[in-house]
């Protein structure tokens, strides 16, 4: 809601003064030109399958013509279990255990690789576990959680090549697959609450599954693909199949129904979902063929608009990002591109979160009526309102907020908490820049009912899942 010119002298000195006090702190505050949605660190040669809440990536890399699991945490390291011939790195917790898989060989003088088998592995701080099989020879960690709950897939027999997800604690494996009855199937994925994700046959036709370890339940979906990861609410993302002609779409499937998230371009025939955060942001790849890998470009998908993430980076950096294979919940994505045309992983993290204004010296929010420019404390309702609810509205004011297209006032999610632990979300009426600061939001909130009691309230701007500082709220019961 943009400020009214029609406004008393001390309400335009007090917004005047408030604003220049956080410009003076903000450098650049006055640029026109949004500036870039993230920052570029290079990891290094490997590509990064996974990236935990505090930064760290996994993934797998080959150094020499050898392939080794790969893990950053500042600095570039591999992971190589003892007595493995080559390992690669699928996953990593908030806890920094990996886990992937490593093969093992029986070496005879000539040098071969004898007896291979592929196992799972959990690794922490220097330390290795070896996972086993389901019977088979062979065993592929596919994600871990923060509980330490590993899924992946297994043969189960040591002749044929049939294969079923299982879950593991670190000890011996569970065959999940057998639970749900299905012929053949492989975890992708495993979220916080103990939900599991993946693919499966049965009567010679694929589909998806979701089975959840708290009550042995699952729930069986006829998707023609290929799952990759879920969230915490249950939604999975992945690739739906083409016609063996390159084509493929990325997808999002929640509360049982499939999502076509389409491709960047019209020339693009080939797409797909790799990663989702809670906040419902996606990422992945889209190409103009899936056989040649045509024009890669990695993509982020939020506010139903599939954006390309070279777009979102510094201009001139010398990057090109090909695919994104991973998201958290700070927003930071993972995945693979060159740099000046060499081959490497990056990690890209939001250049800055939403900050609400405070006044200057203190932690209350910078908020004012929206008609009136009165200061708090706030009543729930006021007579001086433009709305027949006679709900008091009110303006804050905050910097950091970029919209990206698709996105508007919704995309926002402001939160007053009070100390209880209470908390409640404040409808968004409207957002708009401040007249003459082009980089100032001021973002216009109705007061919700639970505030009636009155008291301090801690406020928070949630954008993608990014949160911002927290400033005071005060709110009388008169």
């Amino acid at each position: 809601m943009f400020v009214r010119r029609a406004c008393h002298a001390t309400a335009v000195k007090l917004l005047l003064a408030a604003v220049c006090a956080v410009c003076l702190a903000a450098p650049g505050a006055f640029a026109q030109t949004p500036p870039p949605r993230y920052t570029i660190t290079d990891l290094g040669p490997f590509t990064p399958y996974g990236v935990n809440e505090m930064g760290q990536v996994a993934g797998y890399a080959v150094i020499n013509g050898r392939g080794f699991a790969a893990f950053y945490d500042g600095a570039f390291k591999t992971i190589l279990p003892p007595g493995a011939s080559s390992s690669e790195a699928r996953a990593v917790n908030g806890h920094g255990q990996v886990t992937g898989m490593a093969l093992f060989c029986d070496i005879p003088p000539d040098g071969t690789c004898q007896n291979a088998r592929y196992r799972a592995f959990v690794y922490r701080q220097g330390a290795f576990t070896i996972l086993g099989t389901l019977g088979g020879s062979n065993s592929v960690g596919g994600d871990i959680n923060d509980a330490g709950l590993i899924t992946g897939s297994s043969s189960t027999n040591m002749t044929s090549g049939d294969a079923q997800a299982f879950t593991s604690g670190g000890g011996p494996l569970e065959n999940i697959g057998a639970k749900m009855g299905v012929k053949d199937s492989s975890a992708t994925a495993v979220n916080s609450v103990g939900q599991i994700a993946g693919n499966h046959s049965i009567n010679n036709r694929a589909g998806v599954f979701i089975y959840d370890t708290r009550d042995g339940t699952f729930s069986l979906f006829p998707i023609t693909g290929f799952a990759d990861r879920l969230n915490d609410l249950g939604q999975i993302v992945g690739g739906l199949s083409g016609n063996d002609d390159g084509s493929g779409r990325a997808y999002l499937l929640a509360g049982g129904v499939v999502k076509d998230l389409g491709t960047l371009m019209p020339a693009h025939r080939y797409s797909r979902a790799r990663s989702l955060n809670n906040a419902g942001q996606i990422v992945g790849v889209s190409s103009t063929d899936f056989f040649t890998h045509g024009d890669e470009r990695a993509f982020l998908y939020e506010g139903g608009v599939m954006l390309d993430l070279n777009a979102l980076i510094p201009a001139g950096s010398g990057w090109f990002l090909k695919e994104a294979t991973d998201i958290n919940g700070g927003g930071q994505i993972v995945g693979r591109g060159t740099l000046n045309g060499q081959e490497r992983g990056f990690l890209l993290t939001p250049t800055a979160p939403p900050v609400l204004l405070t006044e200057p010296g203190s932690a209350a929010a910078l908020a004012l009526d929206s008609v009136t420019f009165e200061r708090g404390p706030f009543t729930l309702s006021t007579s001086n309102n433009f709305s027949p609810d006679g709900r008091r509205r009110v303006t804050l004011l905050a910097r950091n907020v970029e919209f990206a297209p698709g996105e508007d006032a919704q995309s926002l999610v402001v939160r007053a908490e009070r100390q209880a632990g209470e908390t409640y979300v404040l409808p968004v009426e409207q957002v708009g820049r401040v007249p003459g600061f082009p980089s100032l939001t001021q973002i216009t909130v109705r007061l919700a009912d639970g505030l009636a009691a009155g008291g301090d309230f801690q406020l928070s701007l949630t954008l993608r899942g990014v949160a911002s500082n927290k400033a005071t709220l005060s709110v009388s019961n008169f």
